[in-house]
């Protein structure tokens, strides 16, 4: 007799043979087979994962979080609750201001047209498009950073696109595409706007909507745009315009050796090369910048040096923020963690494979 172990099926042996529509035994030409199962319990199977995508603070405390599966997380610092959308797309980025919540939405890596844009919460709840982007070609293109500062809202696309949304109308931003595929981070400060992308690092007044982008390659560029041969850019952080941080690879040779730099006004200096590649930079103070990526990595600048953070987190930390003094939330795209400063561990909030969340 031939033995089989299958997942799921009956163990009954009173089964007729000929019969294998319980799939306890088969009858084949030659020798019996029968089939040992082994039963599955019906909620051993863990609930789906929604992938975690961004987090933000929430207008009156608390955090938001979206997911790919186009839904938001919200916590008050005690319990979550899952809020609907009526979106089917991917929720790329979050930003908040006042009582307004805006989101980014968009596809992954889609070529030529694509879904997605500026979305706003209504006052009933749902989220309404606002605008969207448009890239150098005049496609759709989709929104992967959200950034609002009370009078305006700004939406960043792919292939070097973004707008600016004022409340009465949207003015699209063109510059051409030395700004890279995609502003991969962006960050309002001290009166002004910080990008970063693929290669270049663009700064600027934040409400001059055709001189927002200044051009490395101009006559008379800003100084600070001469830090850029050979380096890409995946994230910015600033507390004023005389002390700004980007992180990205410097790609001068093979090894794509990560990097943290920092611009004091007049000069730019590499300030640390971490380990591993920095997916986010959070800056509180001069005194009090974060820095996250692969690995679990988290950095602490104090105004002096860098120091590692001890996470025992493995999973890439992709987004960082926080209210005031108040405690440092990290995202990977399975767990949200809190961090209660020195001395502390992250410990998990949230976990999106817990059956017990939202």
């Amino acid at each position: 007799m031939i033995s089989l172990a299958v997942v799921g099926c009956s163990n009954d042996d009173n089964a007729a043979a000929p019969d294998a529509g319980d799939g306890s035994h088969i009858e084949v030409d030659g020798p019996r087979m029968k089939i040992d199962c082994i039963p599955v319990q019906a909620d051993a199977q863990p609930s789906p994962v929604s992938s975690l995508t961004a987090l933000t603070t929430s207008p009156g405390g608390g955090l938001l979080v979206s997911t790919r599966q186009g839904e938001l997380l919200r916590f008050d610092g005690a319990s979550w609750r899952k809020e609907a959308t009526n979106i089917n797309l991917p929720i790329l980025s979050i930003a908040t201001t006042g009582a307004k919540v805006y989101l980014g939405v968009g596809e992954d890596y889609a070529v030529g047209e694509q879904q997605g844009g500026l979305y706003e919460r209504a006052a009933d709840g749902s989220y309404q498009l606002l605008a969207q982007v448009k890239d150098h070609n005049q496609r759709n293109a989709s929104v992967r950073r959200v950034l609002a500062d009370g009078s305006s809202v700004w939406a960043f696309g792919d292939k070097g696109a973004f707008a600016r949304f004022d409340g009465t109308k949207q003015t699209y931003l063109l510059p051409d595409e030395s700004l890279g595929h995609r502003a991969d981070d962006a960050k309002l400060a001290a009166g002004r706007l910080y990008v970063a992308s693929m290669g270049k690092l663009y700064a600027g007044g934040a409400h001059e909507p055709l001189q927002l982008v200044f051009d490395p390659t101009s006559p008379s560029p800003p100084p600070w745009h001469a830090f850029g041969a050979e380096k890409s850019f995946d994230a910015v952080a600033a507390t004023a315009q005389d002390d700004v941080f980007v992180a990205g690879l410097d790609q001068t040779s093979s090894a794509n050796t990560p990097f943290i730099a920092h611009f004091d006004g007049t000069d730019w200096t590499i300030s640390h090369t971490p380990s591993e590649n920095v997916r986010a930079l959070f800056a509180r103070s001069a005194t009090e910048v974060y820095a996250s990526g692969a690995n679990g990595m988290l950095l602490r600048f104090d105004g002096t040096s860098w120091k590692p953070i001890a996470t025992g987190i493995s999973a890439s930390i992709i987004s960082l923020t926080g209210e005031g003094t108040g405690p440092l939330y990290l995202l990977t795209t399975e767990a949200v963690y809190r961090y209660d400063g020195p001395g502390a561990a992250p410990t998990a909030v949230y976990r999106a494979n817990d059956k017990t969340a939202p």
